[in-house]
């Protein structure tokens, strides 16, 4: 039996782990700018200060429960949205996580090797990557961590009643809340449930032990069940299509992909002699850990000296292996059916915790030849995972101050204006930039990111509904879509308001819609090269310098186009000058006239924007359909159809 603690060795252990925990507070706030959120991160900002039952239903389509986000929601309504306080919360759970393992391993087989666990924890590559990104994993892990201390501290016989009652309402709160935070609970479940069945007691009593911590397990289940009761038939319907996260058929990836996933994992990076050292080194620790855990499951050697039963010390001895085992099929499902090699260092922080652990008592418990070679290789992961980590924060952070993209809108939004999104993580890249801008309404139609996340037409109709009664202009900032989900905030947009312009800005295309409706509508019904017939034309007719004009012109295809036309509509004066035009391919670019079946009737939507010194008088409007110098001719040789006459009146 161990030699109990000192006061004096307590309080050095207390001082070293609250020095840890400073430095991990210090390195997550360095890793990344502040501004970097991650662009995650700014997807879970954007969600969090968003409605919640939007977030509510965002999330039932993603692959993480909504307690993050939720928490986040009210961490801003109380401190505001801004850089720091959404890097607060998940920089928080980590701390606590840090807090929590050392727990653990201080219960399992003392005090240093919960020491060590924490330290390797922290300078792993995930958590020093996850933590100042806002992500859910950190918090989720210490939701996790806080189950497994709950129930560590169940299975001290002797309790009192009232400090087992407190423990069995504690245990069943955690478990909800954990479920909620991720998907990696499962695993942590299971593990407690079998640490709990094998309780030190043994025989009846031991089931009779165990049955009231059990059903407390039981009872965080059932209170986070509403929430699986809604998303588990939405997550049954993405794998039962038979697809991925980008929308593809699962494949077992190649080995050379497996390897360089689990690297980056362990690493940060998968290249280099360094990475292959520190990867060699990491297993060899987690290898020799098993070792002696399963050499020492039968005696004290790893257990503190008030666990003191032979059946408590057995079980202690498998719990660090069995959440490792559990853990790694979970995550190995998650990556082989679901995501891709790449995302391995996201998940592989929910075994971390059984890993540094292990490897800590390979260093601390093991005979003096094992110690060393557990010590050496040690020593070789941290120096990959340090040397990764100097890499990461001698590099330069994004700007998201300065995105390109704002800074070509700052100065052309006015008030009356509204802005929609393609991408949650850029309207929460607009909303911590305020200061740039007017405060306009904003909305996000979810096309950019993974296929499984993309809106439906019929989400995008609604959200486009929502913003045209309010504002005058939409400046539509269209990020790079998947092939699965093009145009479908622009088609939505180019059915209820008129588009005015397109400009591509780094990697967005910038477009300007107006909502104003037509005033004045004609029946045409003139046939262009019998090819095209002009139904109907619909205009604004009377305007103001500096005003616009919009135009809906229906289209009714007579005979296949091999070529596709662009639409030109001129605002003409009488003398025939030109003074304003909008020239596109129909339907805001998503109709080319060579995709057109003859009977269909295509719905096309202009604007035109006057210039502020046009003189006030009547002007023409003229549209006609042409590709390169050629235009389609009217039967009486002209190549362009007049719709009206827009009257130009300065105000009073």
């Amino acid at each position: 039996m161990r030699r109990p603690e000192s006061a004096a060795e307590r309080g050095r252990t207390l001082v070293a782990l609250l020095a840890l925990l400073l430095i991990a507070w210090a390195a997550h706030w360095h890793t990344f700018g502040v501004s970097e959120l991650g662009q995650d991160g700014f997807l879970s900002a954007d969600l969090a200060w968003g409605p919640l039952p939007a977030m509510l239903t965002f999330t039932a389509h993603d692959v993480h429960p909504p307690l993050f986000f939720a928490l986040l929601h009210w961490w801003f309504a109380l401190a505001g949205m801004h850089y720091l306080t959404a890097k607060f919360l998940p920089i928080a759970g980590s701390m606590f996580a840090l807090a929590l393992l050392y727990e653990i391993g201080a219960r399992l087989a003392g005090r240093a090797v919960g020491l060590l666990g924490a330290g390797l924890l922290l300078v792993s590559s995930s958590a020093l990557l996850l933590a100042p990104t806002v992500r859910p994993f950190t918090l989720a892990l210490c939701c996790s961590l806080l189950t497994l201390v709950i129930t560590l501290l169940s299975l001290q016989s002797g309790l009192p009643v009232a400090r087992r009652r407190l423990l069995w309402l504690a245990l069943a709160l955690s478990t909800a809340l954990a479920l909620l935070a991720w998907y990696l609970q499962p695993f942590f479940l299971v593990l407690e449930a079998l640490l709990l069945s094998r309780s030190p007691a043994g025989g009846r009593v031991r089931a009779a032990a165990s049955w009231p911590w059990l059903g407390a397990l039981a009872a965080g289940c059932l209170l986070a069940s509403p929430w699986y009761a809604y998303v588990l038939p939405l997550l049954w319907s993405k794998l039962h299509a038979g697809v991925d996260v980008v929308g593809t058929a699962p494949t077992l990836p190649a080995l050379p992909a497996l390897a360089a996933g689990f690297a980056r994992g362990v690493v940060g990076r998968s290249g280099g002699m360094l990475t292959a050292l520190a990867v060699a080194g990491w297993l060899v620790g987690l290898v020799i850990g098993l070792r002696w855990c399963r050499r020492c499951s039968s005696d004290s050697v790893l257990i503190r000296a008030d666990v003191s039963s032979p059946a408590t010390r057995r079980l202690a001895t498998l719990a660090l292996p069995a959440g490792l085992f559990l853990g790694s099929a979970e995550v190995l499902a998650i990556l082989l059916r679901w995501q891709h090699p790449d995302a391995f260092g996201r998940y592989l922080i929910g075994i971390l915790p059984f890993v540094v652990l292990l490897q800590s008592i390979a260093v601390l418990k093991g005979p003096p030849a094992l110690r060393c070679l557990a010590l050496v290789a040690l020593l070789l992961a941290v120096a990959g995972q340090l040397s990764w980590y100097a890499g990461l924060v001698r590099g330069t952070a994004i700007d998201w101050d300065n995105d390109p993209v704002f800074a070509a809108l700052a100065d052309k939004t006015q008030a009356g204006d509204g802005l929609l999104f393609s991408d949650h993580a850029r309207r929460a890249q607009y909303e911590l930039n305020r200061r740039f801008f007017k405060p306009l309404p904003a909305a996000v139609i979810q096309t950019a990111g993974d296929t499984y996340l993309g809106a439906t037409p019929q989400q995008a109709e609604q959200t486009v509904a929502g913003l045209v009664p309010k504002v005058h202009r939409i400046w539509y900032l269209e990020s790079a879509e998947l092939p699965a989900t093009p145009g479908i905030g622009r088609a939505a947009l180019a059915q209820q308001a008129y588009v005015l312009s397109v400009r591509h800005v780094a990697d967005t295309d910038v477009q300007l819609f107006l909502t104003q409706p037509p005033t004045a509508q004609r029946q045409l019904a003139v046939t262009l090269d019998q090819a095209v017939t002009l139904q109907s034309a619909a205009y604004t007719a009377t305007t103001s310098p500096g005003g616009a004009v919009t135009v809906r012109l229906l289209w009714r295809d007579e005979h296949p186009l091999a070529q596709s036309y662009s639409v030109f509509v001129h605002l003409d004066s009488a003398a025939g000058t030109l003074v304003a035009q909008h020239d596109g391919i129909p339907v805001a670019g998503l109709r080319p006239t060579n995709t057109w079946h003859p009977g269909e009737t295509v719905d096309d939507h202009h604007a035109l924007e006057l210039p502020p010194d046009v003189p006030a008088g009547d002007y023409r409007l003229d549209v006609g359909l042409y590709q390169g110098q050629q235009r389609l001719s009217l039967p009486d040789g002209t190549n362009q159809v007049t719709i009206g006459v827009v009257h130009v009146a300065r105000p009073a």
